[in-house]
């Protein structure tokens, strides 16, 4: 009888271990998939800090569950950035789930890659990735070779980096005004606040008589073409000719109060390499109807 007993245990736990053990084939690590935006908070002391908005594939049949998840970002043996997130986080079965990391990139870490890192679609990374998983909270690192779309993630940074004082609006002149149109002369600066040169192509940008951009009154476009080194300044100008007769209700009231406010929205189209970055420009300005004077608001 204690045979047969032991027989079955036996059989039993050689069923379980097989089972595991086909189990396991079948688990695979959730993988990045992409990132989905950044946010840029600071640039100093050769570090760019920001929050990554990624998306993780996860192609298990069940869901992972955590928190204080950090990683470390290898290239060629160098780390070249950092992550973490202490708050609670799923990534969902057999599907992609967004996680957001406040992220830290070492620009010196790069500087002898920078153009490799900056001008290839994608790069295959280490990762190192720490952090407390399922409901027991049991502490995991595991070490992965990932390949990111250095597009998309330097898309991303650079927008963001030229956002944040690269472009901005610096001359407004009222050339001309008649009942039908306005005609302003409208000056930019371009800085190229990166750490490489740059083809800066055009700025295009419209015209708008309300804040939410219901009422177009113009579409610019600026044509530049010219390389900007790193560091370096270009002031960028042209004329803008303004529909009035779109704006007539809008226009009288705006006389009668003595304000006429004006909102730029666009972008300026760069160029590294074959690749196209679009940088923002959102400004607007206020024409005094009665003295003529022009304040550049934000």
């Amino acid at each position: 009888m204690k045979r047969i007993f032991k027989s079955k245990t036996s059989l039993v736990l050689l069923i379980i271990i097989v089972f595991g053990f086909l189990l396991a084939q079948t688990v695979s690590y959730p993988q990045y998939h992409r990132m989905l935006g950044f946010q840029l908070n600071d640039i100093k002391d050769g570090q760019i800090k920001g929050i990554a908005d990624l998306e993780i594939n996860n192609e298990n049949w069940f869901s992972y569950s955590g928190r204080a998840l950090t990683c470390e970002m290898f290239y060629k043996n160098r780390q070249i950035a950092s992550g973490s997130n202490p708050n609670p986080f799923k990534i969902k079965r057999n599907s992609q789930s967004p996680i957001a990391l406040n992220i830290v990139f070492y620009l010196d870490s790069l500087k002898d890659e920078l153009k490799t890192f900056l001008l290839n679609d994608s790069i295959e990374f280490d990762v190192k990735v720490h952090g407390r998983f399922s409901f027991l909270r049991i502490p995991i690192s595991k070490s992965l070779k990932t390949k990111i779309s250095t597009r998309e993630m330097v898309n991303n940074m650079i927008s963001n980096i030229m956002g944040n004082g690269g472009l901005n609006l610096t001359k407004v002149q009222l050339k001309e005004l008649t009942p039908s149109q306005s005609v302003f002369h409208i000056g930019f600066k371009f800085t190229n606040n990166t750490p490489i040169d740059m083809l800066l192509e055009n700025i295009r940008f419209s015209v708008f008589d309300d804040k939410d951009e219901n009422k177009r009154l113009a579409d610019v476009q600026f044509d530049v073409n010219e390389k900007i080194p790193v560091g370096q300044e270009k002031e960028i100008t042209g004329d803008a000719k303004l529909d009035n007769l779109k704006s007539v209700f809008s226009g009288v009231i705006k006389v009668i109060t003595r304000e006429l406010v004006y909102y730029i929205s666009g972008s300026a189209s760069i160029r590294l390499d074959n690749r196209q970055i679009l940088v923002p420009i959102k400004q607007s300005f206020s024409v005094d109807p009665t003295t003529r004077k022009i304040t550049i608001i934000n």
